[in-house]
């Protein structure tokens, strides 16, 4: 079999890359709902697997508030590193996969549209092989039949769908070693603010940040197709003029970066809040649309606490 798993590319040379391509609107919108797919997959199925895997082996060390692909896939580079026998299953390409999981992580995090409209194919099928990996194969094959679903040549396939069942698989709820020892009910319901946010953040937030960059006469770097909200308010940062402004931006990343990292206590406590901040940018661009849409997903989320 031909090593699919090949991608020479480290993260600063792709994001690089992805730099120079600017997609037509219709590959963004399609780009958009495979980035969508893909973060539920990562987030209800393959995440709280690694950190169950790693906890499991006594090899995570961060706060127990967190359940973060990131943290996982670069303890299991590392630790793969110095033992070939950490993980239950052999595959001798497993360092080409871990590489490329965590490539497909970095693709749908900070939105490298243009690889992911390309490659999200890949990065579903290495994630399927690390369930496989950590011994997961009830996880590996819910995943194939979501990879059966948005890529082969399903009557309808989820990748042209916005509305999708998101909600924590019950393979996951017996043996998962929840943060901070949180009810499964807390579990399930700080999961489904992930997704609900990060509908707000791709679909809204992003989009919006970028319309008023690149209007503005130092935004020409940003016509591309990397729609990253990090980097869009790393740049608005720096360049507020007021103090009130610059904590509002901050405030702002700040809810980017629990939604990314997958605090889950801090999103389960605070997701009206952070949903608010990213309102309130929204609103001081003139972006008044993607507040109103955000604000729709804030109502939402408000209501599952009643």
């Amino acid at each position: 079999m031909a090593n699919i798993w090949n991608q020479p590319l480290t993260r600063e040379q792709l994001l690089a890359q992805q730099k120079t391509i600017k997609l037509t609107t219709d590959e963004e919108i399609i780009a958009t709902g495979i980035r969508r797919i893909l973060f539920w997959a990562l987030t209800t199925y393959l995440s709280p697997l690694l950190s169950n895997d790693i906890k499991s082996k006594g090899k995570d060390l961060e706060s127990n508030r967190k359940i973060d692909a990131f943290f996982s896939f670069k303890v299991m580079i590392q630790e793969f590193q110095k033992d070939r026998n950490f993980f239950d299953h052999y595959d001798h390409e497993t360092q080409s996969i871990l590489y490329t999981a965590m490539l497909g992580r970095n693709a749908v995090i900070h939105s490298y549209l243009p690889i992911l409209l390309l490659d999200g194919e890949k990065y579903l099928l290495s994630w399927i092989a690390v369930c496989r990996l950590i011994n997961q194969t009830v996880a590996a094959d819910q995943l194939q039949h979501l990879y059966q679903q948005v890529y082969a040549g399903a009557i309808s396939p989820l990748r042209n769908q916005t509305d999708i069942n998101f909600s924590l698989p019950d393979f996951v709820k017996p043996f998962l070693l929840r943060p901070d020892n949180m009810s499964v009910k807390d579990f399930d319901l700080s999961l489904k603010i992930q997704v609900k946010m990060f509908e707000a953040e791709s679909v809204y937030f992003g989009p919006a940040l970028r319309a008023y960059i690149v209007k503005q006469p130092w935004g020409s770097n940003y016509f591309n197709s990397v729609v990253d909200s990090q980097t869009y308010l790393e740049d608005l940062i720096t360049r507020s003029p007021t103090n009130k402004q610059y904590n509002l931006l901050r405030d702002a990343k700040f809810a980017r970066n629990k939604l990314c990292h997958a605090e889950l206590i801090p999103l389960l406590e605070n997701q009206d809040e952070f949903l608010i901040s990213w309102i309130e940018v929204c609103d001081k661009l003139g972006e008044v649309e993607a507040s109103a849409k955000i604000l729709k997903i804030r109502n939402f989320l408000k209501s599952l606490n009643t």
